[in-house]
């Protein structure tokens, strides 16, 4: 059992090969953004800001990538190395929007081994609220709502409390969402880039939808080996929320959830990488 506040969180500990090199890969993201950010001219306060951010990114992603591929290392690991490339060229995600997604996901993989707790759930539905408020996304709300109902209805559910917080979280997006907004605008068309995203959604929908070999991977209170359907699950949720924010937000939604986008990313690279050596 978890002796954290929360059944969410999941440490990094050094020790562990892999865990370092993320760490290692968000310190040169962290310097080398910094040195991009400072040879441009930017005040030190905003390169700091820019530098530090980086290197927390970088390691979200790579935190996203551990949640859909949790067999593989690599695929976390290109996931964190393509976010600090192309954080050099744009600004830096939506912290509570890359947040709610990796909870999201952890609550359908149940990668920790248990359920979101009591205070989980309502620090979920408040960030549903939060975030439509700050940002106007409120597809991200929808998404926390969404997490709650799919979770009811997946292998050992959380009902009836899924229920109630999928109700709270989805009402409560919508009803700040109209307040902000009375006539809701319309999604930003922006013809290249949607056919990009659409295009690498296919070839990660395709990846993810053939028959993946059966995760060997352990819950990490639990010991017990994770559920194939549930990681579909967090697998898919990705899909749906990054492409839903771009349809909406065009570049804006894309940058804002960039490590979650890097994260499917490194899945479909570290898939390829065996069909380029045949």
């Amino acid at each position: 059992m978890s002796n954290m506040p929360t059944n969410l969180g999941r440490t990094i500990d050094p020790r562990l090969p892999s865990n370092l090199i993320i760490l290692i890969i968000a310190a040169a993201a962290t310097v080398l953004v910094g040195i991009a950010r400072l040879s441009n001219g930017m005040p030190i306060a905003e390169v700091a800001l820019h530098a530090v951010g980086t290197g927390v990114f970088t390691v979200l992603a790579w935190a996203v990538g551990r949640e859909i591929d949790p067999d593989n290392n690599l695929s976390a690991q290109v996931a964190a190395v393509l976010f600090a490339l192309v954080t050099l060229y744009w600004d830096l995600p939506n912290l509570l929007a890359v947040g709610a997604v990796i909870a999201c996901v952890r609550i359908l993989t149940r990668s920790t081994g248990l359920p979101p707790k009591l205070l989980d759930s309502v620090i979920l539905v408040g960030l549903a609220g939060l975030v439509t408020v700050v940002s106007d996304h409120w597809i991200i709300g929808l998404t926390i709502g969404g997490t709650f109902l799919l979770d009811a209805l997946l292998t050992d559910p959380d009902r009836p409390k899924d229920l109630i917080f999928a109700a709270l979280a989805t009402g409560i997006t919508i009803g700040i969402a109209l307040l902000i907004n009375p006539t809701p605008r319309n999604p930003y068309i922006e013809t290249p880039l949607n056919a990009v995203v659409i295009l690498t959604a296919l070839i990660y929908s395709g990846i993810v939808l053939r028959a993946m070999p059966a995760v060997q991977s352990t819950a990490d209170y639990t010991g017990e080996q994770l559920n194939n359907r549930r990681v579909l699950a967090g697998r898919l949720l990705v899909l749906i929320v990054t492409l839903a924010l771009v349809m909406w937000d065009g570049m804006t939604g894309l940058v804002a959830l960039a490590p979650v986008w890097m994260a499917m990313a490194g899945l479909v690279v570290r898939n390829m990488v065996p069909l380029l050596r045949n």
